[in-house]
């Protein structure tokens, strides 16, 4: 599950992609969802994620061309932490294997003391 607590920093989004893969964890849990084929497909499966793994935090989606996930090599997911200044705090290892929600909470906390 992710879901971390960022108290009043509104300004942490969680970014998300939804390209369709499916993994063994996915079926196993019964997590079976069709690749969208427009954008209002994608953000409505975002926002089901959202929900199910109540986030907490605004979420972004990517336009169907991927080109955001493409230019920080983010597909299929990546945990990415962005200071105010623009640049990369922390860049967490390729998902879905490498999803890991308590080091991006660890990278927050560093960042906002």
């Amino acid at each position: 599950m992710f879901s971390v607590s960022v108290g009043n920093f509104s300004s942490i989004f969680f970014f998300g992609i939804s390209c369709g893969w499916v993994v063994s964890m996915n079926r196993v849990e019964n997590i079976l969802i069709e690749d969208p084929k427009t954008k209002e497909d994608r953000i409505g499966v975002a926002e089901s994620c959202a929900i199910n793994l109540t986030i907490k935090i605004p979420v972004l989606v990517d336009e169907m061309d991927d080109r955001i996930a493409s230019a920080y090599g983010a597909l299929p997911d990546r945990l990415y932490l962005i200071n105010q200044k623009g640049e990369i705090e922390f860049q967490g290892e390729p998902g879905p294997w490498g999803f890991d929600p308590n080091r991006l909470e660890l990278a927050i906390k560093k960042l906002v003391g």
